[in-house]
């Protein structure tokens, strides 16, 4: 039998530790990370345990609030991009079963009527967990989207020799410039710079503050950071990357300004970065996903495809207590 419950202080200093040993938690699962927004989510987060017997099979946080239709919703992740049920061990269909019946007792139990649920891309995993996913389905959770994650498969061929023809030209142009120097584990200010030109290119702000990404590159170094590119001396392009987990290295912002772009200090930086990848291990680099609510932004792709052709799914899953009750009774008039 399973139990879901509030995690234990125990449990809780424990629980980054779990998601480092689990076989799909990421980076966004940690509360080290979601510790940045500080009380932002006070009394509204929820870190429970799935139990079988005095064993911790599986960990999931979610949001507890109300929105704007007046729904109790639960929500994971929150002020993250990825969330979902992080579990120790691959499970059987009947373990599934099990883990997502409890979850649905659960959101019943605490007046839940939504629950959305971001699972992180199959890269993520250390194999595949479609039968986990699976059971969702068939216990009337819905798929209400799939964005397409542009990823590089770090485990073929040489970096310099996988991307396209253009690419490497360009990297090969850029890499002759003596005046173009990379500094890996830059300055936060620097990369500042080209964010900021980036973003104001597009009439948008970005998802993080100066504050933010300060907080989570002095608190959180090992797994996030930036490189900056200069040309001739000022900041040009440069990447923000979150290590998700010991799998899957992503870039989480790609900048550059007008100097950059003329330079194709981004590429050099691009492809500098893969090849460092590839020499810590890394299996799979995450360019982030090049669409939104399912509809392709078309000059993401073709950037990115520059460097692969891959892309995996990025789902998330919902479930409405009605439509799970009609599901549940055989009632689908």
């Amino acid at each position: 039998m399973l139990i879901i419950k509030d995690a234990t202080e125990k449990q809780l200093a424990n629980w980054d530790c779990f998601v480092e040993n689990s076989i799909n938690g990421t980076l966004f699962h940690k509360r080290k990370f979601l510790n940045y927004h500080q009380d932002k989510f006070s009394n509204k987060e929820r870190f429970k345990v799935i139990t079988k017997g005095d064993d911790v099979i599986a960990q999931f946080c979610y949001l507890r609030d109300t929105d704007t239709d007046g729904r109790m919703v639960a929500l994971s992740p929150y002020g993250a991009s990825l969330g979902g049920i992080i579990l120790k061990k691959i499970p059987s269909y009947s373990q599934s079963k099990n883990i997502v019946s409890t979850l649905i007792k659960h959101l019943n139990d605490e007046n839940i009527d939504y629950c959305r649920i971001t699972l992180p891309p199959s890269i993520c995993s250390e194999l595949p967990l479609d039968v986990f996913i699976f059971s969702f389905l068939e216990s009337g959770f819905k798929i209400s989207n799939m964005d397409i994650s542009s990823v590089v498969n770090l485990s073929t061929n040489a970096v310099e020799y996988s991307i396209s023809s253009r690419a490497r030209n360009n990297f090969r142009q850029a890499q002759k410039k003596s005046d173009i120097i990379i500094k890996h584990r830059s300055h936060i200010t620097d990369f500042m710079e080209t964010l900021e030109e980036t973003y104001a290119q597009h009439g948008v702000d970005p998802t993080h503050s100066y504050e933010d990404l300060l907080y989570l590159t002095k608190n959180l170094s090992e797994d996030i950071f930036v490189d900056v590119a200069y040309f001739q001396g000022k900041p040009a392009a440069g990447i923000c990357y979150f290590k998700l987990n010991d799998r899957v290295l992503s870039s989480f912002y790609l900048t550059q300004t007008k100097y950059g772009r003329e330079n194709h200090c981004l590429t050099l930086l691009i492809v500098e970065g893969l090849k460092r990848a590839t020499e810590q291990n890394y299996k799979w680099f995450d360019f982030g996903t090049s669409s939104i609510n399912m509809k392709a932004r078309e000059n993401i792709f073709l950037f990115k495809e520059s460097f692969s052709l891959l892309g995996v799914f990025r789902q998330s899953l919902t479930w409405q207590k009605d439509i799970y009750n009609d599901h549940s009774t055989g009632n689908h008039d």
